[in-house]
Order: structure tokens, then sequence, then C-alpha cells
């Protein structure tokens, strides 16, 4: 099984759209590292921002 999650802490200006975001292009980086594995990124994630 192939997990994306995604984490962070919410503030007034958080948007559920960019957890959500985030948490699919984990999970796509963890098929592409090899499935069968978790990946997790933060909101403050700088390479995560840029795709």
């Amino acid at each position: 099984m192939s997990i994306g999650l995604a984490t962070g802490t919410p503030g007034k200006d958080t948007v559920p759209a960019e957890f959500l975001r985030l948490a699919d292009k984990a999970l796509y980086l963890a098929k592409q590292n090899g499935r069968n594995r978790l990946e997790a990124l933060t909101t403050g994630d700088q390479a995560a921002r840029r795709g």
C-alpha cells in the first residue's frame, strides 16, 4: 500500500485544498519511490510548493 500524508499547522490563511494537494503529491512520490511506502509532506516544504 502506498500512502501520501500532508501535515501542517493550520492558520487563518490555511486553505484545506492545500492539504489535499500536498497529500496527493506525497502519494505520487510514494509510488515513484518504490511503492508500498509512506511519504509525508508538510505545508512548509518548499519543494512541495514548486510542483
